[in-house]
């Protein structure tokens, strides 16, 4: 899987306070776009990584503290939402 270090499609880097998409299993057939804030961006083993507030449908809202980045939407990484 592509990082987020430059690699992006867009070439976009994460930033604090960007929304960005986490993949989420909530018991349903397929992975869920869940809108998450980038609180926190940092370097780790030579990889851009993100800390993320994850904003859940019952408001129990969780913190990611090490996101990795993901190309297409995966459960537990994080992605750019799609353009309209």
């Amino acid at each position: 899987m592509s990082e987020a270090k430059g690699t992006t499609k867009s070439s976009e880097q994460p930033t604090a306070g960007r929304i960005v998409h986490y993949g989420a299993n909530l018991g349903l057939p397929k992975i869920v776009a869940m809108a998450a804030l980038v609180v926190c961006v940092f370097e780790a083993a030579g990889k851009t990584r993100v800390t993320l507030r994850i904003f859940h449908p019952t408001g129990n809202d969780e913190v990611n503290l090490d996101a990795e980045y993901a190309e297409t939407l995966t459960e537990g990484r994080w992605s750019w939402p799609r353009r309209a």
